[in-house]
């Protein structure tokens, strides 16, 4: 998922989170509206702003590699969920003006298992438009310092280590593999794989390409924004304009 797409994502959850909270809680907040405005309003800010916590914890390594996933995403969720409360809760107990004082356990219990479930939901969807199994990891093999892939070329089967690729082409529902001298066809999608690469070294410059930016020998600037790659082995990749700004984060150093 894209930068833009995400944040997209992300405030369109988030205003229909706080519409929801705020018809749930308008039997019993009807007298207090103005409370009620400002709780769903604050809520869907706090939410949009730790969901980028959450999703630093989904592109780490442990989770990405973990087989009890399901549990981290609730776990994930309740600790955003309390987070939330302790900065929601006070402000609407001092709009009702009640004493914090003598409220503490409110602080924490207020709507605490609301935001746990709307949380949950977040992970959820997100973890479907990522591509992501919420039961388990879905890196094909872990190596020590990367991943592994089993790929075949004319008959003859390997194990194939990220570093050794040069960038990753979209192949309808299949991914080409490009190293120096071979090209390698397997079963997955750039998407669900872009989230398994490592983020540092795997680098997307076009809706239908990642490069290894370790492999990247040199960068022609073209009219119009783009940018023509060589990558090791003589590959040559053309970057679009929409990623231009992460091409140029990945530029050699002169």
């Amino acid at each position: 998922m894209t930068t833009r797409k995400f944040i997209i994502f992300n405030i369109v959850f988030w205003v229909l989170a706080g519409l929801v909270m705020f018809l749930e809680s308008w039997p019993r907040a009807s007298s207090h509206i103005h409370v009620a405005l400002v709780r769903n309003i604050y809520f869907p800010v706090i939410g949009f702003l730790i969901s980028f916590a959450i999703i630093s914890f989904f592109k780490g390594t442990f989770f990405q590699q973990t087989k009890q996933r399901l549990w981290l995403l609730f776990l994930a969720s309740g600790v955003a969920a309390l987070i939330t409360a302790v900065l929601l809760n006070p402000i609407t107990y001092l709009m009702l003006s009640r004493d914090l004082q003598i409220t503490p356990h409110e602080i924490l219990s207020t709507g605490t298992l609301y935001f746990v479930f709307i949380y949950f939901i977040w992970s959820v969807i997100y973890s479907q438009l990522t591509g992501q199994s919420i039961l388990h990891g879905g890196i094909p093999e872990a190596a020590e310092n990367g991943l592994v892939f089993k790929v075949e070329k004319r008959g003859e089967k390997r194990l194939l280590q990220d570093h050794d690729i040069c960038m990753v082409r979209a192949s309808g529902d299949y991914v080409e593999l490009v190293t120096r001298q071979n090209t390698y066809l397997i079963k997955e999608t750039l998407s669900k794989l872009e989230q398994r690469l490592d983020q540092e070294r795997f680098k997307r410059v076009h809706r239908s390409a990642i490069v290894n930016r370790n492999k990247i020998e040199s960068v022609v600037g073209k009219p119009g924004g783009t940018y023509e790659l060589i990558l090791d082995g003589g590959h040559v990749i053309q970057s679009s304009r929409s990623y231009k700004i992460y091409v140029e984060l990945i530029l050699p150093e002169a």
